[in-house]
Parts: C-alpha cells; structure tokens; sequence
C-alpha cells in the first residue's frame, strides 16, 4: 500500500468512514497515484491539487461547482489531519485567497452552476467553538476575543445578517438572557452562551440601559459592522483553518454555515452523518424553538 494510500485510510477511520469524505479522498489518491507521487506525499503540489479537478472532470466525477467545493473541502480536512498528525506541510497554505482560488478552478475548467454560498465546513465551525470554550480562554478578557466568540456563537443560534445581530439591545433578550428575539422569533440561548453573555457584559464598568445595543457597548472604540471580520480572521488563523496572510474573513459565512447545519440535522443530512451537530450541540448550538411573535 502506498503512503498517500495509508495516509487516506486513516484519515477516514478518524472521521468514522464518512462517505462523503471517502469518495473525494480516492478521487484525489487516483490522480496523486496516475501522476506517480502517491508514494511521496511531500511532493504534491498546489497545482497537483488543481490538475486533480480537471483530471476528474475528464472522467465525469466532478462537474459542477457544488461538487468541486465538496472535493477540495474534503481534501482541505485531509491535510488539516496530517499537519495535526504528522506535522506535514498544509498544501493549503499556499492558497492566499481560497474563494478567489475556486473560482479559477470554476473559470479553467468551466464547472455548471452558479457560485457556491461560501460556508465553513462543520468541523472548522466545532473547532472554532472548542477553541472559544477551551480552559486558555474561557476568562480571555481581549475586547476583540470577547465579541467574535458571542458574534459567532448567536449567530450559530440565530442565523442572520451581519447588521441584524450587530444591533442587538439589551431589550432583545428576557430576563436572565434565556430567550433571543430576533427577526420576529425568540429564539432558546443555550447556559454556556448565557454565561458567555454575562461575563462579556461583567467586563464592562459603563452604565447598561435595556436599549443599549450589545456590541456597541461592549466595543472600546467607534462601533461599525466591519469590526467582526478582522477578529473572525484572528480565530480562523489560531486553530490553523485560514492562511496567516488573510487580514479579514466575512462573517456573513458563519450565517451560511449555520443554516446548513440546522438544515442537515433536521433532513439527518449523510453530510453530518449524525455526530456534527451533537458536537456543536455540547457548545451551545442545538435545535432551537423558534416562534412567531
């Protein structure tokens, strides 16, 4: 067996055989293999990564965008596990831009279909929720930390535009912070989140009125929607997901990706295959009972 082989096959142990996963991986492994370096992973490149797209488009197994993204995020997964596992080189740190870099592929190789809705993977959001609740900083008092771990995680609760959950008030809440009401729903807040809401709002020795807005209040300086992607960027870059030379990342991808994630686990979506969304669930993140007002 060859090593990108094993590498591969270990990989989908670890994510519990995911079929999704799995027909991406050995996708790739029959162009790393066809090109002759499936036995020396350390030599492939960014431009293998793109050869493989069009290597099985060729073969009718990848195309339209919707699949293409599907590909490269798995393969993204994959190279996350072996820099994690083995310290090997993340073929996509050499991606500057990562939308800019799928739509060349989807322009070379003409794939059908309209642009992908950019989310981010279900994994990189448990990671990021693993990395705001990890012990290092749960009591992280960073101004910037304080406000993208709460943007993020009502967000999750709560999908909505980035200028809807930036003006948040005080009134939007119930007492003691245990229901949201946001675009006419109220929406359950999970203990871990009331907590976070707390402590964030504890930090702060200004006086609070019910119709002071949340984020406003909370940031030190002259508040604009904008201020959340350079503080997301920071975050993505500390749990390895996004290049280190990226200085923002839209936030409006978070509210992509929980829509996805609370539409998979309603449809048991084999994209979570069961386990995501419990993960999340641990973090704050379940199904919600939503209403009409």
């Amino acid at each position: 067996m060859k090593r990108m082989e094993e590498f591969i096959n270990e990989f989908l142990v670890v994510k519990g055989e995911d079929i999704n996963h799995a027909k991406n991986c050995r996708k790739f492994l029959d162009y790393i293999d066809f090109i002759g370096k499936a036995d020396d992973p350390s030599s492939i490149t960014k431009t293998d990564l793109v050869d493989s797209i069009g290597y099985s488009k060729s073969k009718d197994s990848i195309k339209a965008v919707n699949t293409m993204v599907s590909y490269l995020e798995s393969i993204k997964s994959l190279y996350l596990h072996l820099n994690d596992t083995y310290g090997t080189v993340n073929l996509f740190d050499a991606i500057g831009n990562y939308r800019k870099f799928k739509e060349e592929i989807t322009e070379k190789y003409s794939l059908e279909g309209a642009k992908e809705r950019e989310y981010l993977p279900a994994e990189v959001i448990i990671d990021l929720l693993k990395y705001f609740d990890n012990e290092l900083n749960a009591e992280n008092n960073d101004n910037n930390f304080q406000i993208i771990k709460l943007f993020v995680k009502i967000t999750l609760i709560a999908p909505a535009k980035r200028q809807v959950i930036a003006n948040i008030r005080i009134n939007d809440f119930s007492e003691d912070f245990r229901i949201l009401k946001i675009n006419g729903f109220f929406v359950d807040i999970p203990n871990a989140l009331r907590r976070d809401l707390k402590y964030a709002i504890g930090l702060k020795t200004e006086q609070i009125s019910m119709d002071t807005k949340l984020f406003e209040y909370l940031y030190d300086k002259t508040f604009k929607d904008e201020i959340f992607n350079k503080p997301l960027a920071d975050v993505l870059k500390a749990i390895g997901y996004l290049s280190k030379d990226i200085p923002t990342y839209s936030v409006e991808e978070i509210m992509n990706s929980s829509i996805r994630l609370i539409v998979a686990a309603n449809l048991s979506c084999p994209e979570t295959d069961g386990k995501c969304c419990p993960q999340i669930a641990g973090h704050g993140v379940k199904k919600n009972r939503l209403c009409f007002n």
